[in-house]
């Protein structure tokens, strides 16, 4: 009985330290029509620069660490052109080789997030400022508004930052 005791007790310490590494404490950007959380050690400018609603950026991750990946959130009234979460997507994925140096989009789809509302996940590469970089946007229409959030980190890095990519973009909610 002490050996089936001390088992249990050992996986519930394991899961409750697999929970810490995977749920690492995190803050909340609170709006009046939306929020979105975010690593604790990462910082947030609410400013306004550059038309974003927010920058959320990362920590620097060392001495080497030359690139802080981001995530931004840009909104635009479309009050009056009935524009489809389509007919958007399309339009945007359409911009990306005209806005970004080399811009190709390498996936697009449809999603639905856990709150049930829909989103277009694209993922592109594209350079700027010599860099070669890859970024995630997620388009939502809520209330006769586009909104925009954005991650971006350089191409080398992707695969090892898209895991918190997807986890801080998934937090978005609309109010």
């Amino acid at each position: 009985m002490l050996r089936y005791t001390f088992t249990i007790l050992a996986a519930l310490c394991s899961v409750a330290l697999i929970a810490q590494v995977e749920n690492p404490d995190w803050q909340t950007l609170d709006k009046k029509s939306y929020s979105i959380s975010f690593p604790d050690d990462w910082s947030i400018d609410n400013s306004g620069q550059m038309n974003t609603q927010f920058i959320l950026t990362s920590a620097q991750e060392g001495p080497d660490d030359t690139f802080q990946e981001s995530v931004s959130c840009i909104s635009q009234d479309l009050g009056g052109f009935n524009m489809t979460l389509d007919q958007f997507a399309k339009l945007s994925e359409a911009q990306i080789p005209i806005l970004i140096e080399n811009g190709k989009v390498e996936d697009s789809k449809r999603v639905t997030g856990n709150d049930g509302m829909e989103y277009q996940r694209v993922v592109f590469t594209g350079t700027q400022e010599g860099m070669n970089l890859k970024l995630i946007q997620h388009y939502y229409l809520y209330k006769e508004k586009a909104y925009v959030l954005t991650f971006n980190t350089v191409e080398t890095e992707f695969e090892n930052q898209e895991a918190i990519a997807d986890r801080v973009l998934s937090t978005f909610r609309f109010k």
